[in-house]
């Protein structure tokens, strides 16, 4: 079930040279998922380390190994049943008897729907082809939104990827855009900004100094959450840009 791939093997290093994995296959640790198999009836571990150095022309198979239940945590990317999921929640339970179980809360990366999955130590997982790049936010174009890289190539990032994100942008804002199988599918802004309170609901009397009583407001540029009471209009209030929620109130700017 291992995908695998050939590749030019001059960037081999001993740092790299870890441990066998079995007969014919060690580790490269590039990647602790990758490693490379070699003939042993042709060349020794060592000179297959002396190839790897000098002749940049020698080609190994490189196999991409599957995550096992043993990999699975908060954060993680992963590729089940054919589909992209990021685990959202994440719990480890060693019953007494019988095997481990592995419950995940799974979120998929392209519709955003959530289920919850247990998992046992024998399950297996693909990873994803992932990869992500800074860049700087340009323009909207009333269908998607323009990024640039360091090279100012642009990058074209459609609206329900953007998501509520989009209330956060400003020029030049820098971000970082994860790609799946070279689609852009998440964009990641600094984790705080700062928002005018354009307008928000009258506090209650007696309530102003309750900081666990929440009212609606509505911040510049259009986005709406909910702020504690003593947050008044014209306020500066910071916004984590990871959940949309408010963070706390930014003091003495006017």
């Amino acid at each position: 079930d291992c995908e695998s791939k050939r590749i030019g093997f001059g960037a081999f290093t001993f740092a790299n040279y870890q441990k066998k994995v079995g007969k014919g296959w060690f580790a490269t640790g590039v990647d602790r998922h990758s490693v490379f198999r070699y003939d042993p009836c042709i060349f020794t571990p060592l000179e297959v380390f002396f190839r790897g150095l000098f002749d940049c022309s020698a080609e190994f198979t490189v196999f991409i190994m599957p995550y096992t239940a043993s990999d699975l945590r908060k954060g993680l990317k992963l590729r089940f049943e054919g589909q992209p999921y990021t685990i959202t929640e994440y719990n480890f339970t060693k019953p007494g008897k019988g095997q481990s179980i592995y419950t995940c809360r799974l979120k998929h990366m392209l519709t955003g729907n959530t289920f919850v999955k247990n998992f046992r130590e024998n399950d297996v997982f693909d990873e994803l082809d992932l990869s992500e790049k800074t860049v700087n936010f340009s323009y909207d174009d009333g269908v998607n939104f323009i990024f640039s890289d360091a090279d100012y190539n642009e990058i074209s990032v459609p609206a329900d990827v953007m998501g509520d994100k989009k209330y956060f942008l400003e020029d030049n804002i820098e971000c970082r855009i994860l790609f799946l199988d070279g689609n852009p599918v998440e964009v990641n802004l600094p984790t705080f900004i700062e928002r005018k309170i354009e307008w928000c609901d009258a506090g209650a009397k007696g309530n102003t100094a309750a900081g666990k009583v929440m009212k609606n407001a509505r911040v510049a540029g259009g986005y709406e959450l909910k702020v504690p009471i003593f947050v008044n209009e014209n306020d500066w209030i910071r916004i984590d840009t990871r959940s949309g929620e408010y963070a706390d109130r930014v003091m003495g700017r006017r």
